[in-house]
Formats: structure tokens, C-alpha cells, sequence
């Protein structure tokens, strides 16, 4: 049984150290993403290209994170994860989630870089 906090750290743990295995275990097969990436617009389109994009790169020692449940109603819930020092820049990020048998999954997730540093 995963808690949405639990799949949230899943999520920053595999993006932190590049594993997309532990990736995969929070998203939903059919979760979407959309968002803007150092203004390249992406719209809804799979997380197979984050994946592919984080594969085996570990965040830098100074990677910062912060996330908060916007809301949660029954099953379903919105959280944000704010992220610095990652992959050179900034994100904020918005998570759907849905609760499916006993574990929480993300469906989507929209994000954009804040800034390059």
C-alpha cells in the first residue's frame, strides 16, 4: 500500500539518481505529461522521453526539493513538487494522481523549467 508521500519520494529518488525503474513503478502505463522545457513547448505526450532523458544521470550534490498535496479528495489528488538544481535548471512541477487498488500512481504530470542557472 503506497502512500502518495511515498510515491512522491519514489519519484524524486528515481529522478535524483537517474533510475527509471523506480520511475516507472509510480507512473500509470498511460500516464501524460506536458509542460515546456527552456521554452520548447512539449504537449501531452508519454513520460517516455523524461525517462530516456534521466536514464543513469544523477542530480547534482546540490539538488533541492519541495513538494506539497494541493488536494486530495477520495481517490484521486494534485500535488506540487517544486525542484532545484536539477539537470541545470529549476522546475515546478504539477502531479495528478489516482489511487488504484492500494497504490497511489501518477497519471500526469505538467511541468516547466524556471530558469538555467
Amino acid at each position: 500500500m503506497r502512500t502518495i508521500n511515498e510515491t512522491i519520494e519514489m519519484y524524486v529518488e528515481g529522478t535524483r539518481t537517474g533510475d527509471v525503474n523506480l520511475l516507472r513503478k509510480v507512473f500509470h502505463e498511460k500516464a501524460v505529461m506536458s509542460g515546456e522545457l527552456f521554452g520548447m513547448k512539449m504537449i501531452v505526450d508519454s513520460p517516455e522521453h523524461f525517462f530516456k532523458d534521466i536514464a543513469g544521470e544523477k542530480a547534482a550534490s546540490n539538488y533541492e526539493y519541495g513538494y506539497e498535496i494541493l488536494k486530495e479528495v477520495k481517490d484521486i489528488a494534485v500535488v506540487e513538487l517544486n525542484e532545484r538544481n536539477l539537470k541545470s535548471a529549476n522546475f515546478s512541477n504539477l502531479f495528478q494522481l489516482q489511487k488504484i487498488e492500494d497504490d497511489w500512481y501518477i497519471t500526469s504530470k505538467l511541468f516547466t523549467s524556471l530558469e538555467v542557472l
